[in-house]
């Protein structure tokens, strides 16, 4: 099932209800923790990212797909935000 993110509470309700159905397949969720009003998107991206993951990750998400487009984030800087995140998250 891919949920499109509006806030927080309506996700875990969202995927509670899907998962009380006996529904068992994979949870996608699309966010958007930028937006095209959003000063320095990337900084925001790699700041807000992990935190969201781990909520994600709490409510039984097993996907999460950023979508950085809406912030105007040229393809090439969307790529090193997301090595950026896989580098901090390798620890």
């Amino acid at each position: 099932m891919t949920v499109g993110f509006g806030d927080w509470a309506a996700t875990r309700d969202t995927v509670r209800q899907y998962r009380d159905s006996g529904c068992q397949g994979p949870v996608t969720v699309r966010a958007m923790n930028v937006r095209e009003d959003t000063p320095e998107p990337e900084r925001t991206f790699l700041e807000a990212a992990p935190v969201e993951a781990d909520r994600a990750r709490a409510l039984g998400i097993d996907e999460i797909h950023w979508d950085l487009n809406l912030a105007g984030v040229a393809p090439e800087a969307q790529l090193a935000a997301y090595e950026k995140l896989l580098d901090r998250r390798r620890g």
